[in-house]
């Protein structure tokens, strides 16, 4: 049970008012979300009763992470921040005669919390900010964006010279007389060796073997518990690693043709530029596969929206599919064709009726099933008289008529009820998620992973976010911008 403090005036309350700067986005952020319910939603994460000393608020603990995110600072900079700064110290909970946590509480508190605690947070804090009347979400903008990983991804030589470094250290960390002994004193600072020979990578390969012996032979401890971690990580695990220094990291791509190492976050936010889900995943994970899903966790939470905005890496048949008809959801979606050729997106498709129209207004005078759908086929005659036929990118010249693939996808595009210009004005709101992935990397450090393994980098993403949505809201609050673009009223979604 956390201890409660005896609220007595502090000796030192009379200066607050002469220390600090009264209009400053931080004190104003604390009054307008005092986050005084931290307390209560983390209190099952600590032991009640018991002796020794009590432990520190977690929502004091909760705040310096706020303000470590918000200044993009160290464990140990805030921790020293709050001892001589008095605002961070006022926006922390902690009096001027208090004693301030150091780095080590700080990491501490993060472990102990974990990915699920700092979830529960963000999610009450999205619940503090609709309670208020500060969210609109008829738009629900949904995209991911990359985390560099705080690792080097390594070729199969690199990952075995790594382990071989991990057991050493290990082996002389626990016994350095013994390791001498075993002459296992091999320079970690060698010359870079060649990659590219193979007869380089299988001598590394034995040496490193070896060595996993001798730790699990010779050392009880920690050279054997690393030897058989290292063992397990590089010969059993079922995927292939790029590290051992963050083990769940991952290569994946940011475009085609640019690639990175480390993580993927997914958000859903809104037209009101508050972010209300995140989830955080390997680098080669498929984003667009966890669109229903995410949809529908919003909607449970009663955060239902009407439009779904993504882009083309969401693009499918079932995605479409789910969204519309899933019974949770029931939404339209804007969503644009993930290929270069959408021709389709001329013709009008009519379910009822199982009929498809090209643009001159024919209709097709019949449909096969296909592996992906259905073969529409147009016409000769209507075809050959079209005046558009040159400029046609259905028309086939061999068969001298249009024939068009309607797949799940091209299907669920074509009986979209949103008209095309609509479709294209209200897509615009989209980039509303890319503003605020951009403050989220400059402002913020979120370019780069601060911890290892994905559990940890999942809570920085949801405090990162929280702070981010702090701000925003306080703003929203204050009149300073509006609630909702003012030009997404004209477009039917006021």
């Amino acid at each position: 049970m956390i201890a409660k403090k005896n609220e007595q005036a502090s000796f030192y309350g009379m200066l607050w008012d002469t220390l600090l700067p009264r209009d400053h986005e931080l004190l104003r952020i604390l009054k307008a979300f005092d986050f005084t319910w931290v307390d209560e939603a983390l209190e099952g994460y600590y032991k009640s009763g018991g002796p020794g000393r009590p432990a520190v608020s977690p929502r004091k603990l909760f705040l310096m992470l706020f303000l470590e995110m918000y200044d993009n600072l160290s464990d140990y900079e805030v921790s020293e921040r709050v001892k001589r700064d008095v605002l961070y110290r006022r926006f922390a909970g902690f009096e001027l005669e208090e004693e301030i946590p150091d780095h080590s509480t700080l990491s501490v508190f993060r472990e102990r919390i974990g990915e699920e605690g700092f979830r529960a947070v963000f999610n009450r804090f999205v619940e503090e900010l609709e309670g208020k009347k500060l969210i609109s979400h008829r738009l629900k903008i949904v995209d991911a964006t990359h985390v560099q990983a705080d690792a080097m991804m390594r070729g199969r030589l690199g990952m075995v010279l790594q382990g071989q470094r991990r057991v050493l250290s290990a082996m002389k960390g626990e016994d350095s007389v013994r390791a001498e002994d075993l002459r296992l004193n091999r320079s970690m600072e060698e010359p870079r060796l060649n990659e590219k020979d193979p007869k380089v990578l299988s001598r590394e390969v034995l040496r490193l073997k070896d060595l996993l012996e001798t730790a699990k032979t010779h050392f009880k401890k920690q050279g054997k518990e690393t030897a058989e971690l290292v063992e397990e990580l590089l010969y059993r695990t079922p995927a292939p690693l790029d590290s051992l220094t963050d083990t769940d990291a991952r290569p994946g791509h940011k475009s085609p043709t640019k690639r990175f190492y480390g993580y993927k976050v997914n958000t859903v936010t809104n037209e009101s530029e508050i972010v209300t889900t995140v989830e955080t995943i390997p680098g080669n994970e498929n984003e667009g596969n966890h669109l229903p899903r995410l949809l529908r966790e919003e909607a449970e939470r009663g955060l239902k929206g009407d439009l779904a905005l993504a882009d083309s890496l969401y693009d499918s048949g079932p995605n479409r599919q789910a969204i519309r008809e899933d019974a949770k959801l029931q939404m339209q979606e804007i969503i644009p064709a993930d290929h270069r050729s959408v021709q389709a997106e001329h013709f009008r498709y009519d379910e009822a009726t199982n009929t498809l129209t090209c643009p001159e207004g024919k209709a097709a005078v019949g449909a096969s099933p296909h592996a992906r759908g259905q073969l529409f086929y147009f016409s000769q005659k209507d075809c050959r008289d079209c005046p558009s036929q040159k400029a046609c990118p259905s028309f086939s010249a061999r068969e001298h008529r249009a024939k068009l693939l309607l797949s799940l996808d091209r299907k669920m595009r074509l009986s979209s009820p949103l008209s095309p210009p609509l479709q294209k004005a209200l897509f615009k709101f989209r980039t509303t998620v890319e503003r605020i992935y951009g403050k989220a990397k400059h402002w913020h450090g979120f370019s780069r992973a601060r911890y290892r393994g994905r559990a940890r980098v999942a809570v920085q993403a949801f405090l990162t976010f929280l702070v981010l949505n702090a701000k925003k809201a306080l703003r929203i609050k204050e009149g300073l911008v509006p609630l909702k673009p003012p030009g997404l009223a004209a477009l039917g979604y006021g």
